[in-house]
């Protein structure tokens, strides 16, 4: 559309990576946006290429802060940021002031959202744990593949401990 070429010469991808922490933006060798903002850095990815995402919390659900910062960066070296979601929008070296202040407002609620999320999980998990620690009750049903739960309590799978009690002895 618009004249643009989609290059498919590079595909990165951070499924099921968190944007939440920062840590997807450190660590090429594990993290895509990594790669690519290192690329970007180095050069390799040309001023005037866009990033496309889903929408804004795709990129980062850092604090704003941080989130902003990664946002203004990337459009200082020359990335144009293809937003899909909520509506289609191009944030460049010619973004408007009102479009800027939508994304802080789109990167303040994913990392709102983000952060209930987590505060929500824990609060569960402990109330996990502090039932199990009381009743001893099972906390998960991913265990290791030499025990299984039967009634409500961890039971040895004999045959597969057998084979975990061989690899220790086999490394000794």
């Amino acid at each position: 559309r618009n004249g643009i070429v989609l290059d498919t010469a590079l595909t990165l991808r951070d499924e099921g990576i968190s944007g939440y922490s920062g840590k997807h933006r450190e660590n090429a060798d594990r993290h895509a946006l990594a790669t690519f903002l290192e690329l970007v850095h180095a050069g390799r990815i040309a001023r005037g290429s866009y990033l496309i995402v889903e929408s804004l919390d795709r990129l980062t659900r850092e604090h704003i802060r941080p989130a902003l910062t990664l946002l203004l960066n990337l459009i200082d070296n020359g990335i144009r940021i293809v937003q899909l979601l909520p509506i289609e929008t191009i944030y460049d070296e010619a973004v408007e002031p009102m479009t800027l202040m939508m994304a802080i407002m789109e990167l303040s609620r994913g990392h709102s959202e983000s952060r209930m999320k987590s505060e929500r999980g824990g609060r569960a998990w402990s109330a996990k744990r502090e039932r199990a620690g009381r009743s001893g009750e099972v906390l998960t049903k991913r265990i290791p593949g030499w025990l299984r739960v039967e009634n409500g309590a961890f039971v040895i799978h004999e045959s597969a401990a057998a084979a975990v009690r061989r690899i220790y002895a086999m490394a000794i």
